[in-house]
Formats: structure tokens, sequence, C-alpha cells
């Protein structure tokens, strides 16, 4: 006769006190069997398989390489996107791309989620100035300005921002706004690629 009483849900212990016990044996997890990349979430009664939102991930570009710039670049003005050098630039956002030719890179395509944006241009001039840079989504700049100047004592500082992204994909850029004395294409030296960086942290 087993004085065994153990008891998980409806499964009992053998007479070794030993209990197979599976998730769906909890009282408050759902027993419908989850699909891969699905993850338990709380639906208000029980713990139910859900797709999975998707959070985490980062995009990081920028090696820091001796590299002058993008010789097919637009020459830096108010409204034109910033180029930034990477051969390998990180990528571990499920869905997202990165837009390069010959490792210079100039937009980066999101998927549907919440993004934290961090970047630092530095552009070189042909004499004093300063230069101001944000987002860009493709249609509108967001985020606030940023300057960056003609020393190296003036490059640094980095543009944050956040973008909520819903329903369709958006393309993402680093965009000049108000710009003074800075070089033309041909004469920007390596400065941009040993100093700048473009990183994306999906956070939800």
């Amino acid at each position: 006769m087993s004085h065994n009483k153990l008891q998980i849900n409806t499964e009992t212990a053998d007479r070794v006190s030993t209990i197979s016990v599976e998730l769906s044996d909890l009282s408050d997890v759902s027993a419908t069997a989850p699909t891969a990349g699905q993850a338990l979430t709380w639906g208000g009664t029980e713990w139910e398989p859900t797709a999975s939102s998707g959070a985490g991930g980062i995009i990081y570009i920028g090696e820091g390489a001796s590299v002058a710039y993008y010789s097919s670049a637009t020459n830096p003005a108010n409204n034109i996107d910033v180029y930034f050098y990477d051969t390998s630039p990180q990528n571990s956002i499920t869905g997202a791309t990165i837009s390069s030719t010959s490792n210079w890179i100039d937009s980066v395509t999101l998927p549907t989620g919440s993004y934290m944006l961090e970047s630092c241009i530095a552009l070189s001039y042909s004499t004093t100035g300063n230069s101001s840079y944000k987002y860009h989504n493709g249609s509108i700049f967001f985020g606030q300005s940023t300057y960056f100047g003609s020393t190296d004592f003036e490059v640094g500082t980095s543009n944050r921002a956040v973008i909520d992204i819903t329903g369709a994909s958006l393309t993402i850029s680093v965009r000049l706004g108000s710009t003074s004395n800075l070089n033309t294409t041909a004469a920007q030296g390596n400065r941009q690629a040993e100093r700048s960086f473009f990183s994306i942290m999906k956070i939800s």
C-alpha cells in the first residue's frame, strides 16, 4: 500500500517519490503547445504562448579605420545624408537591414518596434565652422539637433533619439541640417571614418 501523497496538478509521484512535471502541468499555464519563437506572456488568467516581441538586439557601425570619405557621396551640405564606415557592422536586430556601398553605410531599415538611436559625426571643414545633424525617416526629421565643429575638440558630442515604428518598416539615416564651411567630399580626408559611429538598440 502506498502512502505517497505528493502531487503537482494531475501528476503524482511514483513509488520512489519521483514526479515528472511539464510546464503545462502548472495550473496557471495554458495547455496550448508553443511553437518556435514564441514566449510565455500573462493573458490575465494564465500564462500562454504568444509571438515574441523580438525585444533586444543592436546595430553598431563605426570601426575607426583610417579611410578617406566615400568618394561617391554628395558634397556635405544641408539636407544631405552622412555616410559611416565599417567593413563588418554588427547587426543582431531581427529583420533589420543595413545599406552599404564599398563599406560606407548611409541608412538602416528597421522593422516594427521601439529603438534608441545614437550617432556622432566627424566630417571635416575647410576653415572654422559648425554644423548640425538629426535623424531622418525618409519623410521628416526627428529628434533634436546636435552640433559638431571644425576642431577635434568639437567632435564627439553624440545625438540620441528614440523612435517607435508601427506598421511598415522605416529607413533611418543621419542627415545634415545647417552647415558652414564643410569640406567637399574629395577633401574630407579620414576624420569621418576614424571618429564617427551610428548605433541602434532595440528596446521593445
